[in-house]
């Protein structure tokens, strides 16, 4: 029977127990699938990993033809309630709205074409809330609105993840079904 604990995550710890119990063997390791390429500014150009003062959120379109508008929120200082601070106008990044001067997709309007992925990166302490509505899935042609994905998903720091952590947000397609992920990494 093998099983490893990789990085000291809970997930895999958990995973691996259950693998214990099935009387099984497994290795359970979560690595990115592609090299990580520098931080954001807002130009789609992918992200890179966090050192231990940062947290960097990823958001990837893995639709094959649509491109989606990321509906990003991000907040600090959400201690309570994150469903209701978080989701609100002045939290959405993207539209042109900047943090720090990084933004999201072409020219900060928070759309990334199909397969493209962009990162912003934020400081470690503030108990930051980052989420999406889901999505809202666009013809990459016309720009008509194809779908919407089907659940907000957010996650809180010192709740679901801790500094030097990266959150990636998937977003994908297929047929009229539209779905989002969330995932942390470290």
């Amino acid at each position: 029977m093998y099983c490893r604990r990789a990085n000291g995550s809970a997930l895999r710890a958990l995973l691996c127990l259950l693998c214990y119990t099935l009387g099984t063997g497994c290795t359970v390791e979560v690595t990115p699938t592609d090299p990580p390429p520098s931080v954001g500014n807002g130009g789609g150009n992918g992200g890179s990993d966090p050192d231990d003062e940062t947290i960097v959120v990823r958001l990837r379109n893995l639709s094959p033809s649509q491109a989606v508008d990321v509906e990003f929120y991000a907040a600090s200082g959400v201690v309570e309630n994150v469903v209701a601070t978080l989701f609100v106008d002045e939290n959405r990044i993207g539209r042109g709205n900047a943090v720090d001067g990084q933004g999201i997709g072409q020219a900060n309007q928070g759309i990334l074409n199909s397969g493209e992925q962009d990162a912003i990166a934020f400081p470690c302490g503030q108990s930051l809330a980052v989420g999406t509505n889901g999505g809202i899935f666009l013809d990459e042609e016309t720009g008509e609105v194809q779908g919407q994905g089907a659940n907000s998903v957010w996650a809180a720091e010192g709740a679901q993840f801790f500094c030097g952590a990266t959150i990636v947000f998937e977003y994908s397609a297929e047929g009229s079904t539209f779905a989002t992920n969330l995932l942390i990494l470290r």
